[in-house]
């Protein structure tokens, strides 16, 4: 990032798991710009990166005070966990929310993240003569899509694809990682493949109990007011997708109370 056009100066922060950089320009150098100059950078970045090491990303195009709107997403019965309540939110509320003008993202606070875990037995890997490596391999290779050109049939032309994205995890123990004398060696049978959730990093409490948080990041130069009733009306929309007992409530005092073991800084 060093020489960039209008920058003042380059900070940085290593957290586990996370390694931020905050590249600060002058400040008449428009937004647009300097998010395009770091943008090509990136991409000159991502190759000398090791693999394993994940890939940088800009983050949103939000100052520190672009939370314009908080909210919960709760269960009035108890009858959905936290995962739950935390799945609905990512793979939903917040796809809709993002449509709303004005918003550069909505970020995700509390609950828990739903992962699908493949616990490898080292054990059963030696019994089959395989490796850590092939059952990863394994695991990309059988969950993606891939196309297959195109069919013509009569003036009319159909693509053709293969899904090939996993669902549960019968899905995933069902995959094969080799195969020994024409006998497939599946994944269920080198590890146990289970539904959990994350490492947590805090957690999210409203009047005692815990709660999943969004928070509606306003774009920068835009207006505080315009986006939060743009919000608010997407608001409405998302809740009449959700399941019957799910509520999304508004934040509007200060109820709310926040842990976590370490905050990353905000990326710019």
């Amino acid at each position: 990032m060093a020489g960039l056009s209008g920058v003042e100066q380059i900070r940085s922060v290593s957290l586990f798991g996370l390694s931020y950089v905050g590249v600060y320009f002058k400040d008449g150098v428009d937004i647009y710009f300097a998010r395009r100059l770091v943008g090509e950078k990136l991409q000159e970045a991502k190759e000398r990166l090791p693999q394993g090491y994940g890939e940088p990303a800009l983050g949103p195009n939000s100052s520190g005070l672009g939370q314009v709107f908080w909210y919960t997403i709760e269960s009035a019965d108890q009858k959905l966990s936290a995962m739950d309540l935390r799945t609905l939110h990512d793979w939903s509320v917040r796809l809709m929310l993002r449509t709303a003008p004005g918003v550069d993202d909505v970020t995700t606070w509390g609950g828990q993240e739903k992962q699908y875990q493949v616990l490898i037995h080292p054990q059963k890997l030696i019994k089959y003569g395989l490796s850590f490596k092939s059952v990863m391999e394994a695991l990309a290779a059988n969950n993606r899509q891939v196309g297959g050109q195109y069919v013509n049939l009569g003036r009319e032309q159909y693509l053709v694809r293969g899904l090939g994205l996993v669902a549960n995890t019968t899905d995933i123990g069902n995959i094969v990682v080799a195969a020994r004398e024409g006998v497939p060696i599946h994944v269920r049978e080198v590890a146990e493949v289970k539904k959990s959730a994350a490492v947590r990093f805090g957690a999210v409490t409203r009047d005692g109990k815990e709660v999943t948080l969004g928070i509606a990041l306003s774009r920068i130069n835009e207006n505080a007011k315009d986006v939060v009733d743009a919000v608010k009306q997407k608001l409405r929309l998302a809740q009449q997708a959700l399941p019957a007992g799910v509520t999304l409530n508004p934040v509007t005092t200060a109820p709310i109370s926040s842990t976590r073991r370490s905050r990353p800084p905000r990326r710019r």
